[in-house]
């Protein structure tokens, strides 16, 4: 779980450079569940708030391992990153 979280944290962490911001972090929780519909349960957070979903695999010789994160955010910051992302493509245009 540590290398998983160190590189996806890089991941995000270098969108976040692209995008010329920074992002901060809670530590991670682990949620093992079978059933992905009852994964996130509603006490979890603020409903309120939006979750930026990132799907994860890692392919390894012997076992893949897979995940999802979830990245809780409020309304604004949804409303920050569109336009952050706009203006990052707009110089491919």
């Amino acid at each position: 779980m540590e290398v998983g979280n160190i590189l996806i944290g890089a991941c995000v962490g270098k969108v976040a450079e692209l995008l010329k911001d920074m992002v901060t972090y809670s530590p991670p929780r682990v949620i093992i569940e079978d059933h992905p519909s009852v994964s996130m349960p509603d006490t979890l957070f603020d409903p309120e708030n939006s979750a930026i979903i990132l799907k994860t695999v890692f392919c390894f010789n012997e076992r893949n391992v897979n995940g999802f994160l979830f990245l809780i955010t409020s309304h604004n910051s949804v409303a920050w990153l569109k336009k952050a992302l706009a203006d990052f493509m707009e110089q491919y245009e």
